[in-house]
């Protein structure tokens, strides 16, 4: 799980990386702002396999975080 992360980092902000369990932690200016995606689907609204893959934690983060920016350079 703590395992070094070698795939490319996300363009946002002036720095970011991917952290254990797909933290995306960004920093832009003096603002920083770190995501945890969900683990585990709703079971009320998924059926299925319950675990977030990686790639869907992944896009969630980055998404958020995009917002979060957007938001940050809006005021």
């Amino acid at each position: 799980m703590l395992k070094r992360d070698n795939s490319a980092a996300p363009k946002l902000g002036d720095e970011a990386m991917w952290g254990a369990n797909d933290t995306l932690s960004v920093r832009k200016g003096d603002a920083f702002v770190e995501v945890t995606p969900p683990l585990m689907h709703d079971p009320a609204n998924h059926s299925g396999y319950p675990l977030v893959r990686k790639e869907e934690k992944r896009a969630i983060a980055q998404a958020i975080a995009t917002k979060v920016l957007e938001r940050l350079a809006a005021r």
